[in-house]
């Protein structure tokens, strides 16, 4: 199951967050053996974010797989939800950082997972 996690100083209300994790569910299927079905996506939105001195229209994505996915889908992704976030919250992609962690052992329905 991955977990995908967007924090952004863009407001956003209900019809804007549920079309954009619509969006989310559908893009991480370019990650092989994910999809919307499995994915727990969360957004966060008119959250304070600040760089260079201060407030900035911008957005923090925190990606986690159970197990190790191939260098060019993750590439893939992430350059697609550059896009994505520029055209739903008009974040440019200086102001988009992503970080993604890539673990060995998961819980999910009670039970401990291993890769």
């Amino acid at each position: 199951m991955p977990y995908l996690s967007i924090r952004t100083s863009a407001n956003m209300d209900g019809a804007q967050r549920l079309a954009l994790q619509q969006e989310l569910g559908e893009l991480i299927a370019v990650i092989p053996g994910k999809s919307a079905n499995n994915c727990m996506i969360d957004i966060k939105s008119g959250c304070d974010l600040y760089m260079r001195g201060g407030e900035i229209l911008g957005a923090f994505v925190d990606l986690r797989l159970f197990t190790a996915a191939p260098d060019a889908a993750k590439n893939d992704f992430f350059a697609k939800l550059c896009v994505l976030l520029k055209e739903q919250l008009g974040v440019e992609q200086e102001n988009i950082y992503c970080n993604m962690l890539e673990l060995t052992q998961w819980c999910s329905g009670g039970a401990l997972k291993k890769a």
